[in-house]
């Protein structure tokens, strides 16, 4: 580098923590993650996107910082699975009463064949 460019380097700064002293839109668990895992009523919910859809779905869990921990890392594994594309609705919620739309949706985009 000639001296010419070294005068003319500079370090930038990096920007501040929050802008405001807002708050981050996602805390907790669901900072920097796809999805989010919620309490509703006292339970835990995971909410995520799956086929251009929102999914909200319960895991039957009371809420409390070891079952929200356990059901962020199962919510992490099932957005791996979408983006690879070997997640399957009924399999991971065969109780959803979503299960039949999500059946009829994954038969017309993805090409399989609906079981007897």
């Amino acid at each position: 580098m000639s001296r010419r460019n070294e005068a003319l380097a500079e370090v930038l700064q990096s920007p501040p923590k929050s802008k405001g002293g807002r708050k981050p839109r996602k805390s907790g668990p669901n900072r920097n993650k796809a999805g989010s895992v919620r309490k509703i009523n006292g339970k835990v919910y995971v909410d995520f996107k799956y086929l251009g859809e929102r999914v909200r779905e319960p895991s039957g869990l009371v809420w409390n910082e070891q079952n929200a921990k356990t059901v962020r890392e199962q919510l992490d594994s099932i957005v791996v699975a979408i983006r690879s594309g070997e997640f399957r609705f009924a399999k991971v919620f065969p109780n959803s009463k979503k299960l039949e739309y999500f059946l009829e949706k994954e038969i017309l985009l993805l090409g399989g064949k609906k079981a007897p």
